[in-house]
């Protein structure tokens, strides 16, 4: 976003509210940005503030994408300015600072004990690939800030982006820049760039452009003031925002039409820049970050499971092995029966099978005598029967921890937002990614958990990866809460919740039919899905998160296609405040 666009932006979203807004509470935004939510007369809003290269600058939403965690700066947020009010917003300026991309947004918190106020300040710099969020407070003194850099620490004064260079001319405002751009302007247009105040490379770019389509006037430094006075104004003014794709990307969002991208661009106008950055976050970003995010999550679990997979054909292998145990018994009886048969020093012997009357070839030892090689081989078949029990148990495990792998590769590619998603931990065990239902943390993170829908009076919960199915049941549901997941295939935990009392038996059903919906069998006509109250469910010990055992379920056999009609008519996900 560059600074015309910045500027307009911040003018729109101040006539957006009639009075200030309440900002309710701060959060974080996936995949690195942070939102205000803002209640106010016109509605529920999200301003959010994205920091991604590919994606910066500050919008107002209804709809966002809340990251599964709390950051520290967002803790910071709330503790200054939950339940207060956005009391400014504007671009920040000093003596040695003129107006650039850096917004200052004030907030005031009234203490109703002391009936003082106090103002806290957000910095949010915008000026590049390196962008940043402080939290200052009412002096500007950093309280805590998205990254550290050169020239901002905690608890010292705010400093502004140091800018490289001899400095800039033409800044808005400023009586007497006119004559020093007319200087600037009189110099080739490749010795332009970083002297235009404002100016993005591509808005510098479109000035020599347009300079150029002038002919012979375009190369006086007077008619080039004139043009870029005209540049200026454009910029400025009430015109339509301008969204610039180019070989399947955004390549500028500016508030003036960019003539020389005319034939190698597609133009795209709206009326503001919510609607424009809405447009590019839905179709552009979010998509492309949504892709990008999904396969680096399946990449993940499916090198998991292929690792898995090697160890179950291993392991499948040994009990093949270990199922001829009792033949190493049987090869011992034949030795101990036939010892004058066997030659010292030889390396088999072949002796008569007394059950079957084939003649049968025992391997032997040939440093050991005949009753030493019978006790090795019921020595090795006491060692079967042990592995047999022990890979049996090790097989039944895997199984069980294939089936969960394979179900979180599902989620990864069902997820609609990059919060969805759940990358496995790389070094810690798989119990290390679970939260304590009793902590802090995961007390905190079920409390961001959303119904999906409400039918009825009754809040159906939904989750979207292993974390969230681990916060759902353990977390957020109560022992008298219905849990609901489909039979033998990867889907979701669903909770069904009343608020006032236990869930009925048409909630039951419901909660089966969302169970089948949000299930690798989505497509199927009839689903079993097994039903039972959180109080028989139970996770499996050094399991994955999600991962769980239940006892005492009822199989409801149902058709997915019923959640259709339900869903269509809920509200987005991160929409509802409420």
């Amino acid at each position: 976003m560059d600074f015309f666009t910045l500027r307009r932006q911040i003018a729109e979203i101040k006539q957006r509210f009639a009075a200030p807004p309440q900002v309710v509470k701060a959060l974080d935004l996936a995949p690195e940005g942070y939102g205000l939510l803002l209640k106010a007369p016109e509605g529920w809003f999200c301003l959010e503030i994205h920091l991604v290269p590919d994606h910066q600058g500050i919008w107002l939403s209804r709809q966002w994408d809340e990251a599964p965690v709390e950051s520290s700066l967002t803790r910071t947020l709330n503790r200054l300015s939950r339940d207060g009010w956005m009391i400014g917003l504007t671009l920040y300026s000093s003596a040695a600072f003129p107006p650039d991309r850096v917004v200052q947004l004030s907030l005031t918190v009234r203490d109703r004990f002391f009936a003082t106020k106090k103002i806290s300040h957000l910095l949010i710099e915008l000026t590049g690939r390196v962008a940043n969020l402080l939290v200052c407070d009412e002096s500007l003194t950093v309280l805590d800030l998205h990254r550290a850099t050169g020239n901002n620490r905690l608890r010292m004064p705010y400093r502004p982006p140091v800018l490289e260079g001899p400095p800039p001319v033409g800044h808005l405002g400023t009586p007497g820049e006119a004559e020093l751009v007319e200087r600037v302007l009189a110099g080739p247009p490749a010795s332009w760039k970083g002297r235009l105040a404002n100016f993005s490379p591509l808005m510098t770019r479109e000035l020599a452009w347009r300079c150029a389509a002038a002919g012979p006037a375009g190369e006086a430094a007077a008619p080039r003031r004139a043009l870029w006075e005209a540049l200026v104004a454009e910029a400025t003014g009430p015109g339509p925002v301008s969204v610039y794709r180019q070989d399947g990307k955004v390549r500028a969002v500016v508030p003036v039409e960019l003539r020389h991208l005319a034939e190698a661009a597609e133009r795209l106008t709206f009326p503001t820049v919510d609607e424009a950055m809405a447009w590019v976050d839905a179709h552009e970003v979010r998509a492309v970050r949504l892709a990008r995010a999904r396969e680096q999550a399946r990449a993940r679990f499916a090198a998991d499971l292929a690792a898995r997979l090697r160890l179950h054909a291993e392991l499948t292998a040994d009990l093949a092995r270990y199922r001829d145990g009792e033949r190493y018994q049987h090869w011992g009886h034949l030795l101990l029966a036939n010892l004058p048969a066997i030659t010292p020093g030889a390396t088999s012997v072949t002796l008569t099978d007394w059950e079957t009357g084939a003649p049968v070839e025992i391997p032997l030892d040939p440093a050991r005598s005949g009753p030493a090689n019978a006790q090795r081989l019921f020595k090795l078949c006491k060692k079967a029967m042990r592995g047999r029990e022990e890979v049996g148990r090790r097989l039944a495990a895997l199984d069980e921890e294939i089936a969960w792998l394979r179900e979180q590769i599902w989620l990864c590619e069902t997820a609609t937002s990059p919060a969805d998603l759940m990358l496995p931990p790389r070094r810690a065990g798989r119990r290390a990614a679970t939260v304590d239902q009793g902590s802090r943390e995961g007390k905190e993170a079920a409390r961001r958990l959303k119904p999906l829908l409400e039918l009825d009076g009754c809040r159906f919960y939904v989750g979207r990866n292993g974390r969230q199915n681990d916060l759902l049941t353990f977390s957020l549901a109560r022992k008298t809460d219905v849990w609901c997941h489909a039979n033998d295939v990867p889907g979701s935990h669903v909770i069904v919740k009343r608020p006032d009392g236990p869930p009925t038996p048409e909630d039951r059903r419901r909660g089966a039919v969302l169970a089948a919906w949000f299930s690798f069998a989505r497509q199927a006509g009839k689903v079993a899905v097994d039903v039972t109250e959180v109080a028989h469910v139970r996770r499996i010990p050094g399991g994955g998160p999600g991962r769980v055992s239940y006892t005492h379920q009822k199989t409801y056999y149902v058709d997915p296609s019923e959640a259709r009609t339900w869903l269509e008519g809920a509200a987005p996900t991160g929409g509802d405040p409420a």
